[in-house]
């Protein structure tokens, strides 16, 4: 009799990547602890994982895994964490992403609410059997949506239109006019008699939310909606914390809209691997839980909202199905008798695909989303593992890692226009180094640049009420904003997710760089020297290398384009003089000098010598972005002692602008000397009893121009 084997389908085609051919494990529920962190792939091999592994396993199994993660990587594979009865053993992690880092499940998310209704069963709630009409009472004057029972409902044979088109995102909700997708859902009409097929989609899962939101209710449990029940029944016990998007009613994005945690997900699949049980409590019944990953509708493989994992020997993807059911849909409702013909086609697909995964015993139970997110749960080989990608688009915008991206873009470029298409194309890319070669190389003429710089003040201002103080501490990177509350997390994730992600995928890898060490060095020497002007020979002789003045302006250069630090050059009115000029250092956020400083961030504000480079460093930034975006040129200005801070120039007209972060306005000499050699140009100051720093970082560039 052969061996068993698990097939875990990474991708849209199968992988075998683990047997079951193995001494079996003393059982536990214990649940799992974050692995230690991956060592990252060395520059040169981009593409060899970074993996650890817990003692344990033998080394075949480790071997499986490492063929799993090389799998998943060469499809953009983000995260792969391996749980051995209850256990981490492996795990490979792409630079910038951890175990602990929260990510989107997509469809991935679906299967909380087949555990709810698990729970719900236990506490007398619901019954599988009943009439969804029973609680949505808007579906009991129709004589096919009233016999909906709920079974069909979470099996997704209820026929009910899946508004895929409509509700699946928020861009789609709003063309659509929807801003209650619970409501949208129960109004759905019906595409299938209940019970003949299975239709995938997001209806289905609003109009559960909605159900349980009124049983809830109804029985004075105190629970706002599921999220809130689940949160109370499961979460807080297996110390997980998903986290549901929402649309604009309120209503929590059951089918698709959950982020969590690597390590939770895990956590969350180790409980249903252990038939309800979490560290010797149990959460839910096994007879309830046994409901869920048992087929009840046409497709055999499909649960209540969980896939089934069939030792086949294929190793058929059941998602294949889906994909081909979702065509043949959008076909039908396109209309056409070539259509309807290839809509049939497509079903028939569907069916060899769907008898494919069902063949073979069961070996387990598996979450999926888009962008093949995956959680497995392997009874038999007391595994569970987690795989996290990109989702549809998410990575598309990494242009520059595909090949030749350039002529490729050209060549359909080409074509399309040789086909009179009307198309506008954008391309998107978080390496600017590579973006622009390719597109200066291959594509001159054909495009439009337009630079995203950092988030302003203004932005970090609405987006998380940030004040100047916390703006100038944390700086304007989004991601990193929620952590501010634990400023040693906080700075770790720039340097660790940001700084080295940037250092290591969009300069080291992406361009040649001879001397790596140098330029990190430079890199660090910029965000603790911000708002310092020095010469190249200078540097040179701080960072103790023996390189030359031209490497060091490259590099500094490659870290500009880069988006973290530039050198603003001497304003001169004569581009010859200010090409040669030595720079002044600055970094393009705040936060770089921040976490890079070793210091705690909230001591910088304390020291007044600090501040007044954070404030003046901040300014410099705010310019420096707006540059980027073509709305000015920004310099400073330096004759013997006499210096201005920046030099703005905009349309012919010339701002000299000094910043002052003390209270008391003190002289200017700078100012005046500039005055004098350049009449035309119109004095600003910023801080003091000038123009407030706030009110500054605020407003755009251009208004300080149109004061007179």
């Amino acid at each position: 009799m052969r061996t068993a084997l698990i097939i875990i389908v990474l991708m849209s085609v199968p992988l075998i990547a683990f047997g079951c051919d193995r001494p079996t494990p003393p059982a536990t529920t214990a649940a799992p602890t974050p692995a230690a962190p991956a060592t990252p792939a060395a520059p040169a091999t981009p593409a060899a994982p970074s993996a650890t592994a817990a003692p344990g396993p033998d080394e075949s199994l480790l071997a499986r895994c490492r063929a799993a993660a090389d799998y998943s990587r060469q499809h953009d594979g983000e995260v792969v964490l391996v749980l051995l009865d209850g256990q981490p053993i492996f795990q490979d992690l792409r630079p910038g992403f951890t175990t602990a880092s929260p990510h989107l499940l997509a469809s991935g998310t679906k299967s909380f609410s087949g555990f709810a209704a698990a729970l719900a069963m236990d506490d007398g709630l619901i019954t599988l059997d009943e009439r969804v009409s029973d609680t949505i009472h808007e579906w009991k004057a129709d004589p096919r949506k009233s016999t909906i029972t709920l079974r069909q409902l979470l099996s997704l044979s209820g026929g009910l239109d899946p508004l895929s088109t409509s509700i699946d995102n928020p861009r789609h909700a709003r063309a659509a006019g929807i801003t209650n997708r619970a409501t949208a859902s129960i109004q759905a009409t019906l595409r299938a008699d209940p019970g003949d097929r299975f239709i995938y989609g997001p209806s289905s899962f609003y109009v559960f939310g909605e159900l349980m939101k009124r049983k809830l209710a109804a029985a004075g449990t105190g629970d706002a909606d599921v999220v809130a029940y689940l949160q109370r029944r499961a979460f807080t016990p297996l110390g997980i914390e998903p986290r549901f998007l929402r649309d604009e009613a309120g209503n929590a994005n059951l089918p698709g809209g959950c982020r969590v945690s690597a390590t939770g997900w895990a956590t969350f699949g180790e409980m249903v691997r252990n038939r309800g049980m979490h560290q010797g409590k149990r959460l839910v019944s096994e007879a309830s839980l046994a409901e869920l990953l048992t087929p009840h509708g046409p497709n055999t493989s499909y649960g209540l909202t969980w896939w089934l994992l069939r030792d086949g020997e294929h190793g058929a993807d059941p998602e294949t199905a889906l994909a081909q059911d979702i065509a043949a849909d959008r076909l039908q409702e396109q209309g056409g008798a070539i259509r309807e013909r290839l809509s049939a086609r497509l079903r028939d697909r569907a069916a060899e695909s769907r008898q494919a995964s069902a063949v073979g015993e069961p070996v387990g139970v598996m979450a999926a989303g888009k962008g093949k997110q995956r959680l497995y749960v392997l009874p038999g080989a007391h595994m569970t593992v987690v795989r996290f990608g990109p989702l549809e688009g998410s990575r598309a915008d990494e242009l520059q890692k595909v090949p030749h991206w350039s002529e490729q873009a050209k060549r359909l470029w080409d074509e399309d226009s040789a086909g009179r298409r009307s198309l506008r194309v954008v391309v998107l890319g978080s390496s600017p180094l590579l973006l622009q070669r390719g597109m200066t190389e291959s594509l001159a003429g054909r495009f439009e640049a337009i630079r995203v710089p950092h988030w302003s003040f203004d932005e970090m201002q609405r987006a998380f009420r940030f004040d100047l103080d916390r703006f100038l501490m944390f700086g304007g990177y989004p991601g990193a904003a929620p952590l501010a509350r634990d400023p040693a997390r906080w700075a770790a994730y720039v340097r660790e997710s940001l700084v080295e992600t940037t250092l290591n995928l969009d300069v080291l890898q992406m361009t040649r760089v001879d001397k790596p060490a140098l330029l990190r060095r430079m890199f660090e020497f910029a965000c603790t020297h911000s708002a310092q002007q020095l010469s190249y020979q200078k540097m040179l002789g701080q960072l103790q290398d023996a390189g030359n003045t031209v490497t060091l302006a490259h590099y500094l250069r490659l870290l500009e384009t880069a988006g973290m630090v530039r050198g603003i050059g001497k304003y001169a009115g004569d581009m010859i003089r200010q090409r040669a000029s030595s720079p002044k250092l600055q970094v393009l956020n705040t936060a770089l000098m921040t976490a890079m400083s070793g210091d705690a961030p909230g001591s910088a504000l304390a020291s007044p010598d600090l501040r007044g480079r954070l404030v003046e460093s901040a300014i410099g930034a705010h310019l420096a972005n707006a540059e980027a975006t073509g709305r000015c040129r920004l310099f400073y200005w330096r004759e013997r002692s006499l210096e201005v801070d920046f030099v703005v120039e905009r349309a012919g007209q010339l701002l000299a602008l000094e910043v002052k972060s003390g209270g008391r306005r003190e002289g200017l000499p700078g100012i005046g000397a500039f005055l004098r050699a350049f009449p035309k140009a119109r004095p600003l100051l910023v801080g003091a009893d000038g123009i407030g720093i706030a009110e500054f970082l605020l407003a755009p560039v251009e208004r300080w121009f149109e004061r007179g």
